[in-house]
């Protein structure tokens, strides 16, 4: 590899590692779990969206995805409807 290409790529992890971190620390702080984060960015994304779709984009078992959505509805963060 080149001089230049490994230090980009060197540059590029550690890029990722600081990213990592500060999203660890955020979340930390806000006491939200990622995935909950994370389906409730989609949610915002598409309101609307179906548990199965929901549960495609975040990369979780569809089971998994229901039962976080019942516990936001629950806590009111988010409104379930029937699909029709």
């Amino acid at each position: 590899m080149s001089p230049l290409r490994t230090e980009i790529s060197r540059l590029w992890h550690q890029v990722n590692r600081e990213m990592r971190s500060l999203l660890d620390d955020a979340f930390r702080q806000s006491a939200m779990p990622p995935p909950v984060y994370f389906m409730l960015r989609e949610i915002v994304r598409e309101p609307g969206i179906t548990v199965s779709e929901l549960s495609r984009r975040v990369a979780m078992v569809k089971s998994h995805v229901s039962r976080t959505v019942d516990h936001m509805a629950d806590r009111g963060y988010v409104r379930k409807e029937s699909d029709p």
